[in-house]
């Protein structure tokens, strides 16, 4: 397993709860850069993703009729993902990084106040650097002249 920032990589065949069908199938599951992606097979191209970017994403252990299960929920999206484990330290690591991958996001990227109030303080440093260059070249222009009108004396 890698942990690099967004970078969290772990891959996996887990089994997906079916919504419409009774029943559990198995499904290749990867949680890489703050995306849960699980397909069919890991040859499958095309697949299912859950951004966890976006706000309100959650995980927790659940109980259900299988055992090691946990979901991936969201209830401003009314959205929810049951998965099961073979085992329950399987369950437990799944859950532990993509808990720490909800949070990373929380903490580093995700809010939009947070980004607009970067983008904001970057802006602001911005134009008191684009002053205080202004400033400086106002000064070198002083300086220029007043050198020029003591060479002439």
């Amino acid at each position: 397993m890698i942990f690099n920032k967004m970078s969290f990589l772990l891959k996996l065949e887990l089994l997906k709860k079916k919504k419409k069908v009774v029943g559990w199938v198995s499904r290749h599951c990867i949680l890489f850069n703050g995306k849960f992606t699980y397909q069919k097979s890991s040859r499958t191209s095309s697949s299912h993703e859950i951004d966890l970017s976006q706000n309100g994403w959650k995980v927790s252990e659940c109980e259900s009729q299988r055992q090691n299960t946990f979901v991936i929920s969201n209830s401003e999206l009314n959205a929810q993902y049951l998965f099961a484990a073979e085992q329950e330290n399987e369950r437990n690591e799944w859950v532990d990084e993509i808990q720490k991958t909800i949070e990373y996001i929380k903490t580093n990227y995700s809010l939009p106040q947070k980004m607009s109030q970067r983008v904001l303080e970057e802006e602001n440093l911005n134009e008191e650097n684009l002053k205080k260059e202004k400033q400086i070249e106002q000064i070198e222009q002083i300086e220029q002249i007043e050198q020029k009108e003591k060479e002439k004396e």
